[in-house]
């Protein structure tokens, strides 16, 4: 026999009915419809009361799942949308909530649990409009969090808001890895604005001290691991261990003084920062395969001018200028040699024109 919940659900989704405003007015209403709300149609009323009763209950002593009432909001939402605008009291209480879990994280949660929060209540504001008054705040706290760096840069709509704050922090170290996306603020205010060469140089030597940082840690990472794989095997000379040491390729370097058999001791992994253009790399005794840094600045020289077009023709796409305006713009910057970059983003911005060009350049 199926469990009355799981039949429940299955009637919900079938009856797919049209709730009542009152549907949520308290915590035990909550509880009693949490898991058949998103088989209703939606109801914006009973969206905006759902939101007043967690904002109501969020800072209050009651025993309640905060965790509950977010998933259940953002569920809502997501089964609904596209076909849903949100009213501006509903944003602004999703915001408000954006807030508290984002910007405060004043819960009494693992760090894990409270990051798939953060992700579940960043998507309810995702594509929707914003006021000034909200949008000062995001630009204002923007490095507080990635969720809040990334509702700036990726909202979906023309603001002098956001392009003043790009071009007050457009040489922000901060912001280098952004390159593509501030560029695209700046062309809403000015289609003719051309990224300084100086500048992508500059992002370029921030990047590699960047990674540069990342491998010296990975270096030490190793270092340690080694050192306590040594101990534990000296140890083992005089106790019997319960798990037995396995053999592991990775600590074969080719020295004496380097051990073959490691205990199952979790590795560093190296994690270089994102580039749209290929690392060299070079096999180090001792450490493994690592970034070429000379050969990479070398390439980067002898690239410089294709990852300038490159970037701008990205930069084009992040805009939010009409798709004719940058196709004639990405026009100007396409060569051949990085056709690929042109056709990804002939998709992105569902451009004709452009596919047309490169179908007449085959």
């Amino acid at each position: 026999m199926p469990l009355k919940i799981d039949i429940q659900r299955a009637l919900s989704k079938i009856e797919n009915i049209y709730p009542p405003d009152d549907l949520i007015l308290n915590y035990r209403d909550f509880l009693k419809n949490r898991d058949y709300l998103h088989f209703y149609q939606y109801n914006p009323e009973v969206l905006n009361k759902l939101l007043k009763l967690t904002i109501e209950l969020w800072e209050s002593k009651q025993r309640i799942s905060r965790s509950s009432l977010i998933f259940v909001i953002k569920r809502y939402i997501k089964v609904h949308r596209p076909g849903i605008v949100l009213d501006d009291e509903i944003k602004s209480m999703l915001f408000e909530l954006f807030k508290q879990i984002v910007f405060h994280e004043n819960l009494d949660l693992h760090p894990g649990s409270i990051e798939i929060l953060k992700k579940k209540i960043n998507y309810t504001l995702m594509g929707e409009r914003l006021n000034d008054v909200q949008l000062v705040w995001m630009c204002e706290n923007a490095f507080a969090s990635e969720f809040i760096m990334n509702r700036v840069l990726r909202y979906p709509y023309k603001t002098g808001v956001i392009s003043s704050w790009v071009k007050d922090n457009f040489e922000n170290d901060q912001l280098r890895l952004r390159r593509a996306e501030m560029i695209g603020w700046m062309l809403n205010e000015d289609p003719d604005f051309v990224v300084p060469r100086k500048v992508l140089s500059d992002d370029f030597k921030h990047t590699n001290e960047l990674d540069k940082q990342i491998v010296q840690q990975y270096k030490d990472e190793m270092i340690a691991v080694y050192d306590l794989n040594k101990e534990l095997i000296s140890i083992n000379q005089s106790f019997r261990l319960d798990k037995e040491p396995t053999s592991n390729p990775f600590f074969n370097w080719g020295g004496e003084e380097y051990l073959e058999n490691v205990y199952d001791l979790d590795l560093p992994s190296l994690n270089l920062t994102r580039r749209f253009y290929p690392v060299p790399r070079i096999e180090e005794q001792k450490q493994g395969i690592m970034p070429d840094f000379p050969k990479l600045e070398e390439n980067f020289i002898e690239s410089f001018d294709l990852i300038f077009r490159i970037t701008m023709i990205w930069g084009i796409a992040y805009s939010h200028l009409d798709v004719d305006k940058k196709s004639e713009m990405i026009m100007t910057y396409h060569l051949d040699e990085i056709g690929y970059t042109t056709f990804h983003v002939a998709q992105k911005i569902n451009s004709p024109e452009l596919l047309r060009m490169l179908l007449g350049n085959c």
